[in-house]
């Protein structure tokens, strides 16, 4: 992964430059998941390009090391991630510093806050080597200055994590983001298991595809629940919704449930990190249509611009790399995109294109929404070879549209004949006139759907 410079940076290059001459340990301090390792490493890197770096695992025996190097060839450096993991008996002391130092070998480490604070200022064997340390204190809160060295990266598209974190992160840290993410994403999908966590995992799954649908907004959790019902899983039934509620929002690592609490009591919105590994995973099937159509249509978050805007972006990126290769269903919904809210205005074209793409393709519900985007336009005959496609395989309001639509030109064309005297007008019977006058001129009812759903 990148390394995001850090406000500390230049400090610490500094003393560990200074290490490597005079010797000594350069010590990273922090919140846990603050970014020691990488900060503490990424200094030492550019530090000492030419040093072979010495790793032993946590607990080993360091004595002897000072033999060991004795006569070697080259520089080097000692690395201790978690240094409290090698103090003790056998680990690095005062006396072992000293020699290293002698030898012109830099000791460079990192430990937690409490780590520190719990040997440093008490009587322990550790106390005395900690105060010789040169230190550096991070925090998990990144400065404006860092986060814009984050934004400058993530515009050069150097990894789509630091996007991610940068947009995504919430009210965490950008290391917490990062050092947690791919974990809270293995957690959730292994508890898809019956035997784990069934309609917790799922729970989290509806949040996660709302996410990804441009819903941002925090989401009642009785809504996400009765969504679960668009999805194919086993076991659901055996968990209650109070456990599997528990289980998504327990904070872990000391950063985040995967689901997240919004302003409102009892709503919760899926943590950013797994929305961005959902766009990215081979694992995530299909967002499913019903999905879709909540989060376009249902009554639990108020019919705001942002909420279309979101949810249009959203879609629209979703579908258009299935539609512009050949997917008829993609072109259908791709089009129900375009057409999703008349307050956005400028995508009745597109979306005309696609249903039109989708209805050549032989897909009737494209069929039946371009018929009634062409009426709307005042194209009649064009609308009915279109609703007429729909209405042969069993959709009733294209049959409906059509009848009305072929009813009001047979009319229309009938009166002209009585203007004109045409006999065969004069035998038609009166009472056939009157009712197809009144079947075609009743009000037009409301489809109550506004425009067209998206569809599996």
């Amino acid at each position: 992964m990148a390394y995001v410079p850090r406000d500390r940076d230049e400090e610490l290059t500094n003393l560990v430059r200074r290490a490597a001459t005079d010797g000594g340990l350069v010590l990273v301090t922090g919140e846990p998941l603050s970014g020691k390792s990488s900060t503490a490493w990424s200094a030492m890197r550019d530090s000492l390009p030419g040093h072979r770096v010495i790793a032993p695992q946590r607990g080993a025996d360091l004595r002897d090391l000072p033999v060991l190097l004795r006569g070697r060839e080259g520089a080097f450096v000692l690395w201790l991630d978690s240094l409290e993991s090698h103090l003790g008996e056998y680990g690095l002391d005062a006396g072992l510093l000293a020699q290293l130092a002698a030898m012109r070998v830099p000791v460079v480490a990192t430990m937690r806050d409490e780590e520190y604070d719990v040997r440093r200022f008490s009587p322990s064997a550790g106390s005395s080597l900690l105060k010789k340390a040169a230190t550096v204190e991070l925090v998990c809160r990144w400065s404006e200055e860092e986060l814009g060295r984050l934004s400058e990266l993530a515009a050069q598209q150097v990894e789509s994590s630091l996007a991610d974190a940068l947009h995504r992160r919430g009210g965490t840290g950008v290391t917490q983001y990062l050092a947690t993410g791919p974990e809270l994403w293995e957690e959730w999908w292994r508890a898809r298991r019956a035997t784990a966590h069934p309609r917790g995992h799922l729970l989290v799954r509806v949040a996660i595809d709302l996410g990804r649908c441009g819903i941002a907004h925090p989401v009642p959790v009785h809504a996400m629940d009765s969504m679960c019902k668009y999805y194919d899983a086993v076991g659901v039934e055996r968990e209650s919704l109070e456990d599997a509620l528990a289980w998504a929002t327990e904070v872990r690592y000391g950063v985040t449930g995967l689901l997240v609490s919004g302003p409102s009591a009892g709503t919760w919105r899926a943590y950013g990190s797994l929305i961005a590994e959902a766009e990215r995973s081979e694992k995530t099937m299909a967002i499913p249509a019903g999905v879709w159509n909540e989060a376009a249509f249902g009554p639990f978050l108020p019919a705001t611009q942002v909420r279309w805007l979101g949810l249009k972006a959203a879609a629209q990126a979703y579908y258009c790399p299935l539609a512009e290769a050949g997917d008829p269903t993609a072109m259908y919904n791709f089009a129900v995109a375009h057409s999703l809210s008349p307050i956005l205005g400028g995508s009745r074209a597109a979306a005309e294109g696609w249903f039109r793409k989708a209805a050549d393709a032989g897909l009737a519900p494209a069929a039946r929404e371009l018929g009634l985007l062409l009426l709307t336009q005042d194209e009649p005959e064009q609308a009915e070879g279109y609703l007429q496609i729909a209405a042969a395989v069993g959709d009733g309001e294209a049959a409906y549209r059509l009848g009305l639509s072929l009813g009001n030109r047979a009319l229309r064309w009938l009166e002209e004949a009585a203007r004109q005297r045409s006999p065969e007008v004069e035998g038609l019977s009166s009472e056939l006139v009157a009712l197809l006058g009144t079947a075609v001129r009743r009000p037009r009812p409301s489809r109550g759907e506004g425009p067209g759903r998206f569809i599996d």
